[in-house]
């Protein structure tokens, strides 16, 4: 993102970019994830810090199209996740459901499974 808000990150800060992990707490429940996810990582850049200038929300209208811009890219990301994993989804189009609903299947975990 810095360089398409050149004006916000004048010094080119580094992004989001995968590897970048998440700092180690004791409680950590065990089987948790140890890397940054790109929700996660535009979720602490743009919280608030008290005498702290943050490009996230001190910019106005431009802080308006960083914020969108960051959304698209999550909402992207999502999309390529799901687009690439179809065979573990649990996944059925609306023509199944109602065929289902119409045998009179009370039970949906059977529903959309292979």
């Amino acid at each position: 993102m810095s360089l398409q808000y050149p004006l916000l990150f004048p010094y080119g800060d580094v992004g989001f970019h995968t590897g970048i992990k998440l700092r180690e707490v004791d409680d950590q429940p065990p089987g948790s994830h140890d890397e940054a996810s790109m929700l996660e990582f535009y979720r602490y850049e743009s919280h608030y810090r008290k005498d702290e200038p943050n490009p996230f929300t001190c910019c106005g209208r431009l802080s308006d199209q960083l914020a969108v811009n960051a959304f698209s890219c999550i909402e992207t990301s999502r999309l390529i996740y799901h687009a690439l994993n179809q065979k573990k989804l649990r996944s059925e189009t609306h023509q199944g459901i109602s065929d289902a609903v119409a045998r009179g299947d009370s039970d949906g975990k059977d529903v959309g499974t292979k």
